[in-house]
């Protein structure tokens, strides 16, 4: 069991540093996708009003992993709407 666990680990850091190295070496490394924005603001009870934001500008790399702290453009691709918390103490945002 514990040469599998090793074996899996060194297979995703293999696979990590391949996809590190391919975004390094390769032009173009990133693009631009447009992302939706929805405010939502908690009022009193459990009352929640969803506001349109505006659209942002994400920059996303050809990669499979997140890479340079910026996302996965197939990741981004699938979630172009994101929702701003307000009233949350938090104040994050999430992908839906």
């Amino acid at each position: 069991m514990k040469k599998i666990l090793l074996a899996a680990i060194a297979a995703l850091a293999l696979l990590y540093g391949g996809d590190w190295l391919v975004l390094h070496f390769r032009s173009p490394q990133t693009s631009q996708m447009e992302v939706k924005v929805v405010i939502a603001v908690r009022l009193k009870g459990t009352k929640v009003e969803y506001l349109p934001g505006d659209t942002l500008d994400v920059t996303c790399t050809h990669s499979l992993f997140p890479q340079r702290g910026d996302e996965p453009c197939w990741y981004l691709s699938k979630h172009r709407r994101r929702q701003i918390d307000y009233g949350d103490t938090t104040g994050s945002w999430r992908d839906f």
